[in-house]
């Protein structure tokens, strides 16, 4: 284990609970109240969610009953959470296993920081020993209103490596994908979900009801506010029964895109690496690279929430007309992630341009952004 002391620990916890009760106070509810209301949301949620998808039970066959066992013994919101750090941690390590030989992680940076904090040394080319220093190492849940995650090796405790993860960022791309794509994807007559017809696109995204409610999702994105206001019957999950399990495995793969990103740069070794975009599209390839070799019943519909996660960020751009000095333009990421010529990239790209085309009213009538200025992705592109 990270040799912390309890001083250190205590420090990372208090982060999480200030940041909580500063959340709160914005919103305007008591945090032990929020807790709880938290905690019966999200055990419900997992619950629908374990019973259509069985995500866990098919990658990790045999560990069903724990999983289970975990979740609902949770007794505490921030039980709960650890918990979710926990079984994201695993199922992250599951889809690196097969990919350990080809993926690019820098054995001896890991060992390095491993040993210097007193954690599990991992040996080249061992997930197992790579799995329990990723389980060991700190992971802190942030809830300042944000739109960020990071791994850093300056932490707030000093110079051990942590992973930050704000739910602000976590919530609003959910919330955002499945109000843009509840727009973009029907279900066929044969129980399929599908790209609406092109000459449908204006008029979806005219719907006064669609722009009131993507509106209040941007101000999220935008770090204005900490919840949307929205008719759930906007959502793609409320769509129908079938494109429930379509959106979740859309969140899973933009929720799972974030955190593999994170990781990445800890074992590609960028933390001692000057930032920059090249180390950006490198993080973004290893985890869409992880992602892509996921559960192949969700496969395509987890790598278009990871694509749609930048989605998200191209709007932000395009509103704040700048782009970071140290990540390269959310389209640009994009395609680079989405160069290739298979029929299964090109009807990504083509989900891409979808979600673009519904956004444009929005973005002109409530933002003021050009009709050019964002572009609708070139067919050929």
């Amino acid at each position: 284990m990270f040799n912390l002391t309890a001083n250190e620990r205590n420090a990372l916890h208090r982060l999480e609970m200030e940041s909580f009760k500063r959340y709160c106070r914005l919103i305007d509810v008591e945090p032990i109240e929020y807790e709880a209301y938290l905690l019966a949301t999200l055990k419900s949620e997992w619950r629908r969610w374990r019973d259509v998808m069985e995500v866990t039970a098919r990658t990790r066959p045999g560990a069903a009953e724990e999983y289970v066992r975990r979740y609902e013994g949770a007794q505490t919101f921030w039980e709960y959470k650890r918990v979710e750090v926990i079984d994201h941690v695993e199922r992250i390590v599951e889809n690196i296993r097969p990919l350990v030989p080809a993926l690019p992680i820098n054995w001896t940076y890991l060992g390095n920081i491993a040993r210097r904090f007193g954690a599990t040394v991992p040996k080249e080319g061992d997930v197992d020993s790579l799995a329990a220093l990723l389980r060991e190492l700190p992971h802190v849940q942030t809830y300042e209103i944000e739109m960020n995650a990071f791994v850093t090796a300056h932490s707030p405790i000093g110079t051990l490596p942590a992973v930050f993860v704000y739910e602000h960022l976590m919530v609003t791309l959910d919330v955002f994908l499945q109000t843009v794509l509840a727009q973009v994807i029907v279900r066929t007559p044969h129980g399929t979900a599908f790209v609406v017809d092109e000459s449908l696109w204006d008029l979806r995204g005219r719907n006064e009801a669609f722009v009131a409610g993507l509106r209040s999702v941007v101000e999220m994105l935008l770090g204005r506010t900490g919840a949307a206001v929205l008719d759930e019957r906007l959502l793609l999950s409320h769509a129908s029964p079938e494109l429930f399990n379509v959106s979740r495995a859309i969140g899973y793969g933009a929720g799972e895109f974030v955190r593999l990103h994170e990781y990445a740069h800890l074992l590609l070794g960028h933390l001692e690496l000057p930032a920059g975009p090249q180390l950006e599209l490198a993080a973004d390839r290893f985890a869409y690279d992880v992602i892509d070799a996921s559960d192949e019943s969700i496969a395509f519909w987890a790598r278009l929430g990871a694509i749609g996660a930048l989605v998200a960020f191209v709007l932000v751009e395009v509103i704040e007309r700048r782009i970071s000095d140290t990540h390269p333009p959310a389209l640009a990421r994009i395609k680079a992630l989405l160069h290739k010529a298979d029929r299964e990239t090109a009807w990504l790209r083509w989900h891409v341009v979808a979600m673009l085309a519904v956004c444009c009213e929005t973005l002109q009538r409530e933002y003021g952004v050009p009709a050019e200025g964002i572009s609708k992705w070139p067919k050929g592109a």
